[in-house]
């Protein structure tokens, strides 16, 4: 039954193929500030004397072993393939935990910082797009192909949580992504031109995260998904591929989850054509 509905073309097994791509490479990606002992988890954890060098390696190999597995899932030309897509959707629900607590320990240990404050909204994508794939491929397996209306809802209110948050961010001048613009353009761009384009990118972001809740405009979700690669890719031009493929790869979601949006409802459209 799962083969014969996946192979509907008015289904949405691509969409669901990328939603497995994005949430295992944000896995994997995560992996890596565990490592190195610099997650925000880990220090909530050494201010409670416990074992956070423990805790990170377990940590790490588990958001490894999910994102191995849902990304060899992405290809279902193999038994072995569609099996360890299976193994990694039972580890969802401890990836989805992981990613809200460390924002939660995020958002606790910078309160006074208004731009960690919101670290809710910045990484709603990480743990609400987890939750989505688990409860998806669930109905999948019961013979249900296409994304209903509560997963299609849920991803868009975390796209737009975080293109809320990191406009807000912008707009306030992180100082974070004035490095990002001036690392990735050069020097010539000061800090003046670098907060007056952070100033047009928030108000941009904050009027796309009120849209995508009003409107199903297709190309509103794609321009999203856009420019979440745009986000993803600024951390290679700026710290390389070396020092900044783990902070790329941990944003796979914010331009996924906008396309797998944009999938849903372009498949939607030409049903209804």
């Amino acid at each position: 039954m799962e083969s014969q509905n996946c192979s509907n073309p008015g289904g949405d097994e691509g969409a669901l193929r990328v939603l497995k791509l994005a949430v295992g490479v944000a896995c994997v990606g995560a992996a890596r500030p565990l490592l190195d002992g610099s997650e925000d988890l880990l220090e909530c954890v050494r201010r409670s004397n416990g074992p956070d060098r423990m805790l990170g390696s377990l940590l790490a190999m588990l958001l490894v072993s999910a994102g191995v597995a849902l990304l060899f899932g992405v290809y279902r030309g193999c038994r072995w393939c569609r099996l360890l897509s299976w193994m990694g959707w039972l580890l969802l629900p401890a990836v989805t935990v992981f990613f809200l607590s460390n924002a939660l320990c995020r958002s606790g240990l910078y309160w006074e910082d208004p731009l960690k404050q919101g670290a809710l909204l910045n990484h709603a994508l990480r743990y609400v797009a987890p939750v989505v794939l688990l409860t998806w491929m669930w109905s999948v397996r019961k013979g249900s192909v296409p994304l209903g209306g509560g997963g299609l809802w849920m991803l868009r209110g975390a796209a737009a949580a975080t293109f809320l948050g990191h406009g807000l961010n912008a707009l306030r001048g992180s100082p974070s992504h004035v490095e990002l613009i001036q690392l990735t353009f050069g020097a010539g761009v000061s800090d003046p031109m670098a907060e007056i384009a952070l100033d047009v990118i928030g108000c941009v972001d904050v009027l796309a995260a009120v849209l995508v809740l009003a409107k199903s405009w297709r190309w509103l979700a794609l321009w999203m998904a856009a420019w979440g690669m745009v986000a993803v890719a600024s951390r290679l031009t700026a710290y390389g591929i070396a020092g900044g493929w783990d902070a790329a790869a941990i944003r796979a979601c914010n331009a996924g989850v906008p396309l797998v949006i944009w999938m849903v409802w372009r498949r939607s459209a030409a049903g209804r054509g």
